[in-house]
């Protein structure tokens, strides 16, 4: 047996045992009380010893007073280190404690900060990827708008080519059919190019600010014409929706559009919701500055692939069968939300449809464009003999030149601005009708140098590219849009004259008539 604190002050109970008994035997005649225990056989089995010659049994116990002192003395010291190195440990224990909480803290910061920076990183790819689409639609829009101006220099050829058989005619009733194919796919062409440009170009001249709840049952009537009886159209508008500033014309040409796409997404029938909203300007999901108006059309169809959503809305891509579409639809969209300073936005799920929302600024009131009154066709009240043509690409002056002829004006042409102003300046021409886009100096530089030094000579410019309305509009000059007919020709000449003649020089508002682009009060 081990024990443990030691009793050194304590002596052993054998020796005082040993004492005891050698005293019992050296004095024999002590007086012995004698008594018998409950427990009497107890001592015989535990008893430490036995006194020779007498029956008993002798046990030593040591006192407990003696003995817990030698315990608490002995114990002291290995309680008070036990005590200062729990304390220790204590301490140690929650410094540790609080590294593992620093620790653990640096670990999640180290992880958020991880976590933003791959949302930083999704951001960034993501702005990359809006950026290079853009920058892509860009790419197109130009290469569209170079490609529609050429295209309707071409058109301009094969019009005025087919008014002047017209006039040339020797069997009007059996040739008349067959230049009416001729003009009417020339208009066919026309009407494609104009989508085009719609993508490619801003234009002002026929916009509009109109409220669209006044627009609710028309918009609703053109997209049911655009459908079938087995799809359902709903439009659901909001009362209070702010003006906006668009072409009402090429608006209800994205509604058709759109409405057609849904008609084709559902060829067994299913809803067509056209709905409309203001929108607060810290709306998060406004893909603009300011307040806005969104214009959502949703349908049931089949939906599109994720892979095409990014593609939809370029010139020419479809993903409709061969001859079922031109992919045009859509970039037309896209085109007239952009010119109209919006933007547009697409959702669609496989097998559960298609959400496409136009968002278009808020405008402050909503003025109508004026209109000039009296016939746009009027002809000229004093005749006109002497035309200077300035063109550079000679398949449109000599369709132009025809024009001239067919409606009795004498008319030169040179190729450029510089031979124009040798011209001017050696004859007496009543009009100038000029290309804006030429090598050298453009059309409309030429108009504005004639302005300040011939006022009394009318200038037309004629142009594929819409954005020139803008500069032509404050000068007060008259524009003709390629291809144009005789008959558009005609009428520009008798207005551009009246507004020479009326001194008129500015106008607030452009208003559209057929080919020409008229700014009332001029």
């Amino acid at each position: 047996m081990v024990r443990f604190p030691e009793l050194p002050n304590v002596k052993s109970p054998e020796a005082r045992l040993e004492r005891f008994l050698n005293t019992i035997a050296k004095k024999p005649d002590w007086d012995v009380i004698a008594g018998r225990g409950v427990f009497e056989n107890v001592p015989r089995t535990i008893g430490y010893h036995k006194v020779a010659g007498y029956p008993l049994y002798v046990t030593v116990s040591i006192d407990d007073a003696r003995v817990w002192q030698a315990w608490r003395e002995a114990m002291l010291w290995p309680l008070l280190i036990g005590i200062a190195g729990a304390l220790g440990l204590f301490a140690m224990t929650c410094i540790a404690s609080r590294f593992a909480e620093s620790e653990s803290k640096a670990r999640r910061a180290l992880e958020d900060e991880q976590l933003i920076r791959e949302q930083m990183e999704e951001e960034r790819h993501a702005i990359e990827e809006a950026l290079y689409q853009a920058q892509k639609m860009e790419a197109v829009a130009r290469l569209t708008a170079g490609v529609a101006h050429d295209f309707n220099n071409i058109l301009m050829i094969v019009r005025g080519s087919a008014e002047a058989l017209r006039r040339r005619a020797t069997e009007p009733a059996r040739s008349g059919r067959l230049i009416d194919a001729i003009v009417a796919g020339a208009e066919r062409g026309q009407t494609l190019t104009r989508q085009l440009l719609a993508f490619s170009r801003p234009s002002a001249a026929h916009a509009a600010t109109i409220h669209l709840q006044d627009q609710a049952a028309d918009m609703k009537r053109l997209m049911v014409q655009s459908t079938r009886t087995d799809i359902d159209v709903e439009v659901e508008m909001a009362r209070d929706l702010g003006p906006v500033r668009i072409d009402r014309n090429v608006f209800e040409v994205a509604l058709i559009n759109l409405a057609v796409n849904a008609r084709d997404a559902m060829p067994a029938g299913g809803r067509l919701i056209l709905s409309a909203r203001n929108v607060a300007a810290d709306d998060a999901s406004l893909p603009l500055i300011g307040e806005a108006v969104a214009i959502t059309i949703r349908d049931t169809g089949s939906g599109i692939a994720p892979d095409h959503l990014g593609k939809v809305f370029e010139p020419f891509f479809t993903t409709k069968g061969h001859g079922k579409g031109r992919g045009l639809g859509l970039s037309q969209v896209y085109g007239f939300a952009r010119n109209a300073g919006g933007a547009v936005t697409i959702e669609s799920t496989l097998g559960r449809g298609t959400s496409i929302t136009l968002w278009l600024p808020r405008v402050e009131t909503a003025v109508q464009a004026s209109v000039e009154p009296g016939d746009p066709a009027a002809k000229a009240d004093r005749p006109c003999h002497a035309v200077l043509l300035v063109e550079d690409n000679p398949g449109v002056a000599a369709s132009v030149m025809g024009m001239f002829k067919g409606l009795g004006y004498a008319a030169d042409w040179v190729a450029d601005a510089e031979r124009a102003a040798a011209a001017l300046a050696s004859n007496s021409y009543e009009l100038v009708l000029c290309d804006v886009v030429m090598p050298g100096q453009s059309g409309f530089d030429l108009a504005e140098g004639l302005a300040r030094s011939r006022p009394d000579l009318p200038v037309i410019l004629m142009t594929g590219y819409s954005e020139m309305l803008e500069q032509a509009a404050p000068a007060g000059i008259e524009v003709l849009w390629k291809p144009f007919s005789e008959a558009a020709l005609g009428d520009a000449i008798a207005r551009a004259f009246d507004r020479i003649r009326t001194g008129q020089r500015v106008a607030p508002e452009p208003v559209a008539t057929d080919n020409v682009i008229r700014f009332p009060g001029i």
